[in-house]
C-alpha cells in the first residue's frame, strides 16, 4: 500500500512538473499560477485588515460608550444634539425613520407621526435609554402593516 501511495505522488508531481515546465506553454501557466497566488495574499491581507479595522473600531466604540456612561455631563446637551442622537438611534430600530417626527425640548422628547405597531413599543425603549434623555412623549399613531385593507376593484358587483 505504502509503495502504491509514493508511486501515485512520483506520478503526480512528474505530470505537475510536465505540465509547468512545458516549453511552450509553461511560462504562461507558471505566471497565471503565480498571479493566482498573488491575488489570493492580497485577498487575505484584506480580509485580515478590515477584520482587525473593525474590531479596533469596536474596541474604541465600547470605550467611549462605557466613559460616556460612567461621567454624568455637568452641564445639559443641546436639544439639536439630542434630537440627531435620537434619529441615529431610530434609523436602527424602525424600518421607516423619515415617517417619525422627533422634536426636543430641555431634554423631553416628542415623538409624532406613524409608525408601525410592532416597532413602537422598542422605539420607546431605545430613545428612553438614550444619555441626556429626560423623558418621552408619544405622540405616535401606530399602524397594522399587515391588516391594510387592498383597494375594491372598481369592477366588484353589489
Amino acid at each position: 500500500m505504502k509503495d502504491m501511495l509514493n508511486f501515485v505522488t512520483v506520478m503526480v508531481a512528474g505530470a505537475a512538473a510536465m505540465y509547468y515546465f512545458d516549453p511552450q506553454l509553461g511560462r504562461r501557466r507558471r505566471a497565471l499560477l503565480r498571479d493566482k497566488m498573488l491575488a489570493r495574499k492580497r485577498n487575505i491581507e484584506r480580509y485580515a485588515w478590515k477584520n482587525a479595522r473593525r474590531a479596533s473600531d469596536r474596541v474604541r466604540g465600547v470605550a467611549a460608550e462605557a466613559r460616556a456612561s460612567a461621567v454624568k455631563p455637568s452641564e445639559p446637551i443641546p436639544d439639536g444634539q439630542l434630537a440627531a442622537r435620537v434619529r441615529s438611534e431610530m434609523g436602527r430600530c424602525v424600518s421607516r425613520p423619515g415617517a417619525v417626527d422627533v422634536g426636543v425640548s430641555n431634554g423631553y422628547v416628542r415623538l409624532g407621526g406613524q409608525i408601525s405597531a410592532h416597532e413602537r413599543r422598542e422605539l420607546i425603549a431605545t430613545v428612553k435609554a438614550i444619555n441626556g434623555i429626560n423623558g418621552v412623549d408619544d405622540q405616535m399613531r401606530a399602524y397594522d402593516p399587515l391588516a391594510v385593507a387592498a383597494p375594491a376593484s372598481p369592477h366588484a358587483g353589489p
